[in-house]
């Protein structure tokens, strides 16, 4: 994600990510990350989150304090919804990829 994409998350939501939340993902998923962490904003516990990253083409945010189910659900829903939106523009995937990537057909040739 660019800098100036990560340093906006930073901004509007310094509870959750902080300059040691490590951010390694598509400036495509910049919409679902912010749907996230405004999800997040509303939770009872508000985790911290240490690294928001991609792992089998779908997103992967991890927390090591302590989640809440409602913080883990909304969590889970982010990761799953990231299958089907592509890391670099944000438009539907392709669901029938098999390269382990979220990507468009306009993007499928991309490479990470």
């Amino acid at each position: 994600m660019r800098d100036e994409l990560q340093e906006e998350l930073k901004k509007h939501f310094p509870k959750l990510i902080d300059e040691k939340t490590q951010i390694a993902i598509g400036d495509g998923w910049f919409d679902l990350i912010t749907c996230l962490l405004q999800t997040l904003m509303i939770t009872p516990d508000k985790p911290r989150l240490d690294d928001i990253s991609t792992k089998f083409g779908r997103l992967r945010v991890t927390s090591f304090s302590g989640v809440s189910d409602a913080a883990h659900g909304a969590i889970a829903m982010s990761e799953m919804m990231s299958r089907y939106i592509c890391s670099v523009c944000g438009n539907k995937t392709d669901i029938n990829h098999t390269d382990h990537r979220s990507r468009c057909l306009a993007h499928s040739d991309q490479a990470r």
